[in-house]
């Protein structure tokens, strides 16, 4: 027995001295020779130790660049613990996985081509006696955290060169499994450009292929977002902010199942811009507040709940001409031409579609408050017509469409006419009841409109109707109206002379 005991003490003895003496130097030696023999680029690493009594391997300061010195990724400290569980326990067992202050610069430098291209090796040609794939190897991990100071990502071959960076993100999580069925923790955090951040909590299962959590984007500043978009894009998003919101729960071990819930999205600040000032003049839209609310998504029942749609201070500014409309070139991308579709894609003839029942959704209202239109148009005069305020709500909206869903707009136009409507319609049926208040439309700004042989146009005049009227098939079944124009001159086109004019017509009760 004393013997049996010398030599694992030896042993012991034997396995300290070849990881003190032979493997921790040569971890810290050797990456370096192998990054200038293999890749070609400057490696530089503080140390790299094996601790044999806690069988951890722990890296500081590590930093691979461009051969041209610019900074590529690297990190502050690193480390992984295996744990003896691994001995009895199916598949890797790791204590802890931590990385500390990670960074990553990614460019592309011409298309297809990043600042990381030369570190990938060869495509590999298909093995035609490969068996199956394998499947997810077996680890656990008892505690997971990772901590990324910067992630930039740069676009060399843009007009404009796009830059980001995204910071302080930070995954943590604890008993991460491929082996135990029951759910665990994990949290995601990050600090996206201009301050958004994000947070994400939940429970994952691989094994029983399932996920439960949380998702929070708050502050997110949209102008970084449109930038990957800029090149084919005619308008430029000066700022905007966007939060989201949503509780979830994922199941894909047979059919695909989700559902959300309490979930919520509310965009700020919307401010849209033509590139080319110029060619789209007095064109923009500019948004105070937008909000979903309460929204929730069944995939197993079909069914998607919104709670209030909210649109606050919505302003249009736009103009249509000989040459169209302004907010439909403004919002035409110039999208890339895709490849064309090869003769066999064409003749394919595409599988049968399984019937699926029909998804459904209720609105419990949406409401549009103190917005307003701008647009220049040949046809008034004077050409810019202003509409504001404008006040929408609509409520009780269900797809398909069923029951009825009340309406009610009010709004001014420039500053004198004034219009509003109220009721009720089933937007299933067409049918419906409304009541109606129009006053004080002038008429004269209605002169571009007349025909051109009319040597005429109208001086002054003032347009009331107000009534009711049922809807039948979306059309008028029935129209009960009082209407009057009043001070009424018709005058001879570029004089002053009028060919006629009255106080006042009024029909009541038509």
């Amino acid at each position: 027995m004393p013997k049996l005991y010398r030599i694992a003490a030896y042993t012991y003895l034997a396995y300290l001295f070849l990881a003190i003496a032979i493997v921790s130097p040569a971890l810290t030696l050797l990456p370096e020779r192998l990054a200038g023999d293999y890749i070609d680029r400057p490696l530089t690493l503080d140390w790299a130790w094996f601790n044999p009594f806690t069988l951890s391997l722990e890296v500081r300061g590590l930093e691979l660049t461009e051969k041209n010195g610019e900074p590529f990724t690297g990190l502050g400290a690193a480390s992984a613990n295996l744990s003896l569980a691994s001995i009895w326990s199916e598949g890797i067992v790791l204590d802890a996985l931590r990385l500390k202050d990670f960074h990553l610069h990614v460019e592309q430098i011409a298309q297809g081509t990043f600042n990381f291209s030369d570190l990938l090796p060869p495509p590999a040609e298909p093995d035609a006696d490969a068996g199956d794939p394998a499947g997810i190897p077996a680890i656990t991990i008892e505690e997971v955290d990772l901590h990324a100071s910067v992630l930039a990502l740069r676009d060399a071959t843009r007009a404009t060169p796009l830059h980001s960076e995204w910071r302080d993100l930070r995954i943590t999580a604890q008993h991460l499994s491929t082996v135990h069925e029951d759910g665990k923790p994990y949290a995601i955090a990050l600090t996206g450009p201009a301050g958004g951040t994000l947070d994400w909590q939940g429970d994952i299962s691989v094994p029983r292929s399932a996920s439960t959590g949380r998702l929070q984007v708050k502050g997110l500043q949209l102008h970084g977002l449109w930038q990957y978009a800029e090149p084919w894009l005619n308008f430029r998003l000066e700022e905007g902010s966007l939060d989201v919101a949503a509780s979830y729960s994922v199941n894909w071990s047979e059919d695909f199942a989700y559902s959300v819930s309490d979930a919520s999205l509310a965009l700020a600040a919307i401010d849209i811009q033509p590139k080319d000032s110029a060619a789209l003049p007095d064109t923009a839209v500019q948004l105070g507040a937008f909000s979903l609310a309460g929204v929730g998504v069944d995939s197993a029942s079909r069914l998607v709940t919104v709670g209030e749609i909210t649109t606050d201070r919505l302003a249009i500014q736009g103009f249509n001409d000989d040459t169209g409309v302004s907010l439909q070139t403004l919002f035409t991308p110039h999208l890339p031409e895709s490849e064309p579709a090869s003769a066999d894609e064409d003749n394919a003839e595409a599988p049968p579609a399984a019937e699926e029942a029909q998804w459904r959704a209720r609105v419990g209202g949406f409401a549009l408050t103190d917005s307003s239109v701008r647009w220049r148009s040949p046809f008034t005069e004077p050409a810019l017509t202003t509409v504001t305020p404008i006040n929408l709500r609509v409520g009780n909206v269900a797809w398909p469409f069923e029951g009825d869903t009340p309406v009610a707009l009010d709004l001014a136009v420039n500053e004198r006419a004034t219009l509003s409507v109220a009721g009720d319609i089933d937007l299933g049926t067409g049918n419906g009841n409304f009541t109606y208040d129009l006053q004080d439309l002038q008429l004269p700004w209605f002169n571009p409109a007349l025909p051109e042989r009319v040597t005429a146009q109208l001086g002054s005049g003032a347009l009331a109707v107000d009534g009711s009227a049922t809807l039948r098939e979306f059309g008028p079944d029935t129209v009960a109206l009082n209407t009057s124009i009043t001070d009424f001159a018709l005058v001879h086109d570029g004089a002053e002379r009028e060919f006629g004019s009255f106080k006042a017509i009024t029909l009541d009760q038509l």
